[in-house]
């Protein structure tokens, strides 16, 4: 049998709460929620003039000129919250800083942003929370919000470390052959291990890479945002179909030597390249790479990845004659081809060939 009652869902109702005499809360939480949800993107303050277990009163902030209410009760035989009266219709003024946004309200919408962003200024937390919801807020108020976000956001990812064990664990046990390593600075003033590094190479990469991969290498690092930073380190190939087939990837604290040399060792011995000639690693020119290939694969050679190379070319040789040169150089298929390109853009600008081709860098097919 239909229940001929409708319900609130939270997912796809929340967006624009609309009351009505039958309508269903799973409890009295989520109805005052919902209540305050309504109250805030129309601009008023309310009062909950009831609000016990099962038995709500809502009315408008200023009752003697608006008739705005809502009453919600258990409904028999069932633990459900019902709406049994309503007046829908508001005659007061709208509030410019409305007392029903709190700074727990403000907390919960923007904590998603607060995450990606943890020094999201206070002065644009205030203009995005008007744009959005036409509505003023206080500095304290966003202070406030702010303040207990981070701390909710630092006790998921302290919660998220302490799970590292399970992680790898987890990954062994569905990723046969993979190799996994995590290093640990033991601080004594906390009295317990704290987290470095995670390397992690997942058995089916590591068997697709040996058995049917160019030996080319692309290693590059990029920031974290959270709490507490670091970097992600990744090592990439290309298989047979030209496409990228990841590796290796690791979180460290930095990207410097220290984590390069210690990144490239593992990578090395569980990829089978060893001090072997015949692979070529492709990078951007960060410094701490730079050494770290001379220590752990000397043999090897290392090429400057096109777009990183041409982001320092464009800053010296601008305009599109030299970019286009620049290119038609970088995707050449053929040594001869190469070469004939490379000779043009000698022509074209002796300097940006001298740039090219100065000790250090020579370009090469």
């Amino acid at each position: 049998m239909t229940d001929r009652w409708p319900e609130f869902n939270l997912a796809t109702d929340m967006r624009d709460p609309q009351f009505e005499v039958g309508l269903k809360f799973s409890d009295c939480k989520v109805f005052r929620s919902v209540v305050r949800e309504h109250f805030i993107k129309m601009n008023r303050d309310v009062v909950f003039v009831r609000s016990e277990a099962f038995k709500l009163h809502v009315v408008c902030a200023d009752p003697d000129y608006c008739p705005w209410e809502i009453y919600a009760s258990k409904m028999q035989n069932e633990n459900t919250l019902q709406v049994k009266k309503y007046e829908g219709e508001h005659t007061c003024g709208i509030v410019w800083e409305n007392p029903t946004v709190k700074s727990s309200w403000l907390n919960a919408k923007y904590m998603e942003t607060l995450k990606s962003n943890p020094s999201w200024p206070v002065s644009s937390f205030m203009e995005t929370v008007e744009k959005d919801y036409n509505t003023g807020v206080s500095r304290q108020q966003v202070y406030r919000a702010k303040e207990r976000a981070l701390r909710q956001i630092e006790g998921i990812y302290t919660e998220q470390y302490s799970r590292i064990w399970d992680y790898c664990e987890e990954l062994r046990k569905t990723n046969p052959g993979t190799t996994i390593k995590v290093q640990c600075d033991f601080n004594e003033q906390l009295g317990h291990p704290v987290f470095q590094m995670l390397y992690v190479c997942l058995g089916a990469c590591k068997a697709g890479f040996i058995a049917g991969c160019r030996p080319i290498i692309g290693l590059d690092g990029c920031f974290l945002k959270g709490a507490y930073g670091g970097q992600f380190l990744a090592a990439v190939g290309i298989d047979a179909n030209n496409e990228t087939w990841v590796i290796a990837y690791a979180v460290v604290e930095s990207e410097c030597k220290d984590s390069w040399v210690w990144f490239l060792e593992l990578l090395v011995k569980d990829v089978e390249i060893g001090n072997r000639f015949g692979y070529t690693f492709i990078s951007d020119k960060q410094k701490g790479l730079l050494p770290a290939f001379e220590q752990v694969v000397p043999n090897s050679d290392h090429m400057f990845c096109a777009r990183h190379l041409f982001t320092n070319f464009r800053l010296q040789f601008k305009g599109k004659p030299l970019s286009d040169k620049f290119w038609g150089t970088a995707k050449a298929t053929t040594v001869p081809h190469f070469a004939r390109q490379m000779e043009e853009l000698k022509n074209l600008d002796k300097d940006a060939y001298d740039w090219l081709t100065k000790p250090g860098k020579p370009p090469r097919h």
